[in-house]
């Protein structure tokens, strides 16, 4: 099992809300049993109900498995909407495939949204579906990476032609945590070659997200540090789902009947992980069901709201004018505007 290192003496808020006991359950069973292979392609919709398309943020995994299962269980159907899930190609695409009106929904970075938007895209988000980052710093534990500070010194891959917001804001974690960002030696390289350096050890770490690249090297069976950068002080909202400023105005009843779903998706997802993982696979035969169930499980951790309403999916302004004001600090924002632009908490279940 990877190390998930954290400070010496940190403040963990528990929260009483149903979500967290759920996954805090689930967390602890630790299940990993054995899933079959299920059939290939995604079953075919009925010919009833309204039509409607997700676009992922990226390539299916397992922290995307709630939506098929509540699509295998009737979850959508049910509210009339047959759901067609597509994955993506990152955040800014899917952004703009639901700005230009081909996709109702979208899954996407909020950070990304928030530049969107400001950049005129007509889109909101109506729902919060990780709380707390992914970010993190990967690497074997014969590195000694445990703290911030231990990232002085040694070298780092990141993802070269994109802005990666993992490395941007790792000056912000190492400022919070007195450590210099400037000792850090940054490769910049093709997000699938980070790996690869790091287990031949050409470099000591990369950037990465919870939900991605741990599960990968655990199920290898590789002894890895995880450096959260939430448990480090930088925290913010990460992925939400959104839609079309139109679709809000025009069609707000489908909205409220997807978010519905959706909430019922991933509290099912909760208490039946291994499901969730059996509908994903059903739907992507090639999918590695150990490796998406261990990321689902991550996935699990970053959805509980801190300090907010007890109401899934809540966005919380505080939280909102966080992210904007990190992402004019390190991020290259140009402009801080009133958050509630950027969100509604109209249509939440």
């Amino acid at each position: 099992m990877p190390t998930l290192v954290k400070p010496s003496d940190p403040t963990l808020d528990t929260t009483r809300r149903r979500f967290l006991g759920l996954a805090a359950r689930t967390l602890a069973t630790g299940v990993l049993g054995s899933l079959g292979a299920c059939s290939s392609s995604q079953p075919g919709p009925s010919t009833q109900g309204r039509k409607a398309a997700l676009r992922l943020d990226w390539i299916v995994v397992g922290k995307h498995a709630p939506y098929f299962l509540g699509r295998e269980r009737g979850y959508y159907e049910s509210e009339d909407i047959l759901l067609d899930i597509q994955g993506g190609k990152g955040s800014g695409n899917t952004a703009q495939l639901v700005a230009a009106g081909t996709h109702p929904f979208g899954y996407l970075d909020a950070g990304i949204l928030i530049r969107s938007i400001q950049e005129g895209a007509p889109l909101k988000s109506i729902m919060v579906i990780k709380q707390k980052t992914p970010f993190c710093i990967v690497s074997l534990k014969k590195s000694g990476i445990r703290s911030p500070q231990d990232l002085e010194g040694k070298s780092l891959a990141a993802t070269t032609g994109v802005n990666d917001p993992i490395l941007s804001l790792l000056p912000a974690l190492m400022q919070k945590n007195n450590a210099d960002f400037s000792r850090v030696q940054v490769v910049q390289v093709a997000a699938q070659a980070k790996e690869g350096l790091v287990l031949t050890g050409r470099v000591d770490a990369m950037t990465g997200s919870i939900t991605a690249q741990p599960p990968a090297f655990e199920a290898q069976g590789h002894d890895i540090d995880v450096l959260s950068y939430s448990d480090w002080g930088i925290n913010p909202i990460s992925n939400v789902m959104v839609t079309h400023n139109s679709i809000l105005q025009d069609d707000p009843q489908l909205v409220r009947d997807f978010l519905r779903a959706t909430s019922k998706s991933i509290e099912a997802s909760l208490k039946s992980p291994e499901e969730a993982v059996a509908a994903l696979k059903k739907a992507y035969p090639e999918t590695d069901a150990q490796v998406a169930l261990l990321q689902l499980q991550r996935f699990f951790t970053l959805i509980q709201p801190e300090n907010t309403p007890a109401v899934f999916g809540y966005h919380d302004r505080r939280t909102w004018e966080d992210l904007q004001a990190l992402q004019i600090q390190y991020l290259g924002l140009k402009e801080r505007w009133d958050v509630a632009r950027y969100f509604t908490n109209d249509f939440l279940p």
